[in-house]
């Protein structure tokens, strides 16, 4: 990965904003958090965190894009020759991980996503961004991030071709119903206290697969 001074000093600014933010809402709502605590814990001016995000809620913006350029790069991944439905499973399973390690974030984040109104035009994550926030992903800074229908809906179509899944099934419904699962497990494990966010994920997704194999 070859960048410049700068552009480390702009990816290591922009995810130390990220961090303090993270390390203060599994106690505490975004409302709660104000921009001055974050720029206390990420040890910079208030003028300079204008600088990279217009608001508090621009932080979330930006998890979401590092969230689906980690879930791009998991989904392409090939574990053992695995391929359409266990890629999906995988990315289900990593995703629930995630939530189960952060709940409060995550169920913040999800319901983040659905209530707001319009995206905020931010700019391409760069590949000292992508390097420095997943260091343990080999070549993601290489990647191009897709949002979550595109992955699913190309893993769907690979089950159907390997006859995973039979021919007739409906996989434009298919589509939301796992969305729904992907947004709405990790804000309902949260509420309940339940916590394991996996295992619903699991047998959620194993009623889709059933219910797609007996379509007709």
């Amino acid at each position: 990965m070859n960048i410049t001074i700068r552009q480390r000093k702009h990816a290591r600014t922009k995810l130390s904003i990220l961090h303090a933010l993270l390390a203060r809402i599994e106690s505490s709502s975004l409302e709660s958090i104000s921009i001055k605590d974050l720029c206390q814990d990420a040890n910079i001016a208030q003028a300079t965190f204008f600088l990279y995000f217009q608001h508090k809620a621009s932080i979330l913006d930006y998890f979401i894009q590092l969230w689906g350029a980690e879930i791009t790069w998991q989904s392409q991944q090939r574990v053992d020759g695995e391929r359409g439905l266990a890629v999906i499973e995988r990315i289900f399973d990593y995703a629930g991980m995630r939530a189960e390690q952060r709940p409060m974030l995550m169920a913040e984040v999800v319901s983040y996503a659905a209530r707001r109104r319009e995206i905020e035009s931010s700019p391409p994550l760069s590949s000292a961004e992508l390097g420095f926030a997943f260091p343990e992903y080999h070549d993601i800074d290489k990647i191009t991030p897709q949002d979550l229908v595109s992955i699913f809906s190309s893993h769907l179509k690979e089950a159907v071709a390997h006859g995973e899944l039979p021919t007739f099934c409906d996989l434009d419904s298919a589509l939301p119903t796992l969305l729904a699962i992907f947004f709405s497990t990790p804000i309902l494990s949260a509420s309940s206290k339940d916590g394991d966010v996996r295992s619903h994920y699991r047998r959620q997704l194993r009623l889709v697969w059933s219910a797609l194999r007996n379509e007709r």
